[in-house]
């Protein structure tokens, strides 16, 4: 075996002891490429705990991210299109079981907007609510870096509240709120904690921004180029600078000082020894998350875009329109 290769395993090794933990799927075998993307999964894994993001959220926030399992507990069942047909549920074992029978359906949950807790390391109460990760190797180049692979990180709120725009009193508020940042990486940095991401990806409302870098790093012992993240109070779209816009101010003011804790759970369906409610459910839901709320918003239908590079809005990315087909909101 290689040096390389030792090198890698090693950090796989260790990356995955600290973010999966009891959380998300159990590991793999070394050698093991259940996603068949061509990249072994223990370097997936590693890969992600080497550049997952911290987010810091506002000091208005009211709605934080939770699991699937408290929004499997807040809910009441899964309608056909139509609405003649209906399973129930009401844990993650009922839901699955729900979404196996109406896959197309619309997720019917509690009206109300339910919070959630913030992050832990600020005190409690707290909730360390997962982070749903995915990584896709490209067949591309960039600034001279070679052997790159999207990272995608998700987080997923119960309820989606922005702000109305000035002059108008519709706001495009929605249950079961996806959003995500991409960090663009090498596969050749994988175990160098110095090494810096190629390119950051931070979504917001159906666009995105692209930067070379972040406006603040957190560094741990995995690595030293954490992405910050602020997110947008009620909305959740992510940005790479503190500011306020037209839907809500991302001025931040509450970061989770213990914000690598969160455990990775896989955004796609495994084998036995991957398998795990979550995924499952994430890879055969193509309904709503969610009713909508009147004419006023619809619910996404979640990160839908498994082994496929991320991107909102090529032409915002000149020259790699070609590689990167958009990513479901």
């Amino acid at each position: 075996m290689s040096r390389r290769a030792v090198v890698r395993f090693g950090v796989a090794a260790a990356a995955l002891a600290i973010g999966c933990g009891g959380s998300g799927p159990t590991s793999p075998l070394p050698s093991a490429d259940l996603d068949e993307d061509g990249l072994a999964d223990l370097e997936e894994e590693a890969l992600l705990e080497q550049f997952q993001p911290v987010w810091d959220f506002d000091e208005s926030e009211t709605l934080f991210p939770i699991s699937l399992a408290e929004w499997a507990g807040l809910g009441e069942r899964i309608e056909d299109t139509v609405g003649s047909e209906s399973a129930p549920y009401s844990d993650i074992e009922s839901l699955l079981a729900a979404v196996q029978a109406l896959p197309e359906g619309i997720m019917v949950t509690v009206e109300e907007p339910y919070g959630g807790l913030p992050p832990c390391g600020g005190g409690a109460p707290c909730n360390d609510a997962p982070v749903f990760v995915d990584a896709i190797p490209v067949g591309f180049s960039l600034n001279g870096r070679d052997d790159l692979v999207w990272l995608q990180y998700w987080l997923f709120y119960q309820y989606d509240l922005k702000q109305a725009l000035p002059g108008s009193q519709v706001r495009s508020q929605h249950h079961g709120d996806w959003e995500h940042v991409c960090v663009l990486v090498s596969l050749d940095d994988l175990g160098d904690r110095d090494a810096a991401p190629v390119s950051l990806h931070y979504h917001a409302h159906g666009g995105l921004e692209v930067h070379d870098g972040a406006s603040a790093w957190h560094e741990d012992d995995v690595g030293a180029f954490h992405p910050r993240v602020y997110v947008e109070a009620g909305g959740h779209a992510s940005y790479r600078d503190a500011g306020v816009t037209l839907l809500g101010p991302h001025e931040g003011g509450r970061i989770d000082p213990d914000g690598l804790s969160h455990p990775l759970v896989f955004l796609r369906p495994h084998a036995t020894n991957r398998s795990d409610p979550a995924d499952e459910i994430l890879g055969g839901f193509r309904g709503r998350w969610g009713q909508t709320d009147g004419d006023t918003g619809e619910s996404p239908i979640g990160p839908l875009q498994f082994n496929q590079p991320c991107d909102h809005d090529w032409t915002e990315t000149p020259g790699l329109s070609d590689w990167l087909p958009a990513c479901s909101t």
